[in-house]
């Protein structure tokens, strides 16, 4: 390791450098989802069972950032860990490329390619725990390509100990890791070919795993607690996805639609460039009759596959999941750059353009582009901007992995916290909308109004802050860094109430509240929302609004 520092030190401290200069400006400076938000609180006060953070839970990250936090405000010490990770992913794609092919100017292109890549970079700037994804599955594939290129029996093994352990830390913050990469470790065990070997392999990361578990379950209330929590999130968040929960068959192609979207959107123009370099490979091999190792073809499949089979037919929440996959687009184009420098000059210069036009076209994703072309509002006037909304609707989360993306949610979330901070907490109540639409002008599309009772109450914890939705028998409550379920229709608050506060941009008519006159006013950016003097009780939704007992 010595010597690969005194040898590569200055490529490693260039592509760090690029990597710090091209996240810094664009951090976001408030919760960036409900996610973000619920991760802050839980570094502020840790409770599986209030979401915070969510169930199954992520002890190790939340461990992390307390620590952190001792030096630093919790968001900042999120934000710093987030910044930690992603230079271990940046680093361990310099890594892999200059290991296996030993040429500088290839590892640096094929780093500052992935790091450009317009999904990493969006969550490599926020808060949020999908950069550990792409930094596991990158040094996952160090040590499984290392076993593959070592005769060693002893260093087979060791490499398998390292992918346990990775394995075991990674799944303290992320545990779905363990589930997805089990047939990566199993390659490594059938590598080791021994059983003692396979058994310490396992104890180890089980033993890391329990490092973690044990007092998660002991902090959520114990075993049976912490399993009701985790199957009630399960069931809210997947049981209309999961071919597991019998969800229909309609409904699993509508997410393996949006998978491939999805895949389509964040590999852009890479995919045109993994094609040329599939091409090329065939060639090579039309002509010199030398086929692929089978090994590296199992290990593709059970790199890729697990996820692909999870998102596609249990459940495909996030955008940020495909970083368990997107990291595998550039080994092949490191592959393939490699063999054209050396077998194939003449497609040099073409493939260099390629690869050239792929970074352009992710920079300017992330760069520039903005998702007010999402927005069913947005009514075009230029041909530039009709094409581009045109493309929005087939590809709508490509509009959203960008800087203004992120501007426009700390913009939005800024704005709203003053005027909160306008009002006596004492006396306000405020009332946060989930899944209420109003008709766009101009056109009559449905908008959904923002949606911002958990980012609220990680920035505001002071203020009353209630969640309610149309056609919802509960409703959600938080103060102070805790979270309460209500099962009931009828919202009691503090007999000091005076002002009620309404987040939401647009009322539809039929939905105002009955019972409280209400003025809608405008603030920053665009901002609106509600406010009106509690005299009495009244109705929002299906919800009754009255003072307690």
């Amino acid at each position: 390791m010595k010597k690969f520092w005194q040898q590569q030190r200055w490529p490693i401290i260039g592509v760090v450098l690029f990597q710090l200069i091209t996240t810094i400006p664009y951090f976001s400076r408030q919760p960036f989802n409900w996610d973000a938000a619920q991760f802050e609180l839980g570094v502020r006060h840790f409770s599986l069972h209030m979401h915070q953070p969510h169930p199954p839970g992520y002890p190790l990250y939340i461990a992390l950032g307390k620590l952190v936090a001792l030096a630093v405000s919790p968001r900042a010490a999120l934000v710093m860990i987030t910044i930690m990770i992603a230079s271990c992913a940046v680093l361990g794609m310099y890594y892999v490329v200059w290991r296996w092919y030993g040429q500088r100017w290839l590892a640096v292109i094929v780093t500052l390619l992935f790091a450009t890549n317009p999904l990493f970079w969006l969550y490599r700037v926020v808060p949020l725990t999908y950069v550990v994804d792409a930094a596991v599955t990158i040094w996952l594939s160090i040590f499984t390509l290392a076993s593959f290129h070592t005769l060693q029996q002893q260093q087979r093994d060791h490499y398998g100990y390292a992918a346990a352990i990775l394995l075991g830390i990674a799944s303290g913050f992320r545990p779905s890791l363990v589930v997805l990469f089990l047939p990566v470790l199993a390659i490594h065990w059938w590598r080791m070919r021994r059983w003692q070997s396979i058994s310490v392999s396992l104890v180890m990361m089980v033993a890391l795993v329990l490092v973690w578990l044990i007092p998660l379950l002991l902090l959520s209330g114990g075993p049976a607690a912490y399993w009701i929590d985790s199957i009630e999130q399960y069931r809210s968040a997947a049981e209309t996805t999961s071919i597991v929960a019998g969800a229909s068959w309609s409904a699993n192609w509508e997410t393996i639609v949006t998978l491939g979207q999805s895949l389509l959107a964040v590999g852009n123009v890479l995919w045109l460039v993994v094609g040329v370099m599939a091409v090329s490979k065939i060639y090579q091999l039309a002509h010199t009759k030398r086929w692929p190792d089978w090994r590296y073809v199992i290990f593709g499949v059970a790199w890729i596959m697990p996820s692909l089979l999870v998102y596609g037919l249990i459940h495909f929440g996030q955008i940020g999941y495909l970083l368990t996959i997107i990291p595998s687009l550039y080994l092949p184009v490191a592959a393939g750059l490699y063999w054209c420098s050396q077998h194939a000059r003449r497609w040099w210069y073409g493939v260099g353009v390629m690869v050239g036009l792929a970074w352009l076209v992710q920079a300017s994703i992330f760069l520039w582009l903005v998702p007010a072309y999402t927005h069913p509002a947005y009514l075009p006037q230029r041909r530039i901007d009709i094409a581009l909304q045109k493309l929005a609707r087939q590809l709508p989360m490509l509009f959203k992995l960008n800087a203004s993306y992120i501007q426009q949610t700390d913009d939005r979330l800024t704005t709203l916290q003053e005027v909160v901070q306008s009002y006596d907490p004492a006396t306000t109540v405020i009332l946060a909308g989930r899944n209420v639409t109003y008709p766009a002008a101009g056109n009559g599309l449905p908008v959904r109004n923002d949606e911002v009772f958990r980012e609220l109450s990680a920035i505001v914890p002071m203020s009353h802050l209630i969640e309610v939705s149309p056609n919802r028998q509960y409703y959600l409550e938080a103060q102070q860094y805790q979270l309460t379920w209500h099962n009931t229709t009828t919202i009691t608050v503090p007999s000091s109430t005076r002002h009620v506060i309404i987040m939401l941009q647009t009322i539809p008519p039929q939905q105002l509240p009955q019972g409280i006159l209400l003025e809608r006013r405008s603030a920053n950016y665009g901002q609106t929302y509600y406010v009106g003097v509690m005299t009495g009780p009244f109705s929002l939704f299906n919800y009754t609004v009255t003072y307690e007992p």
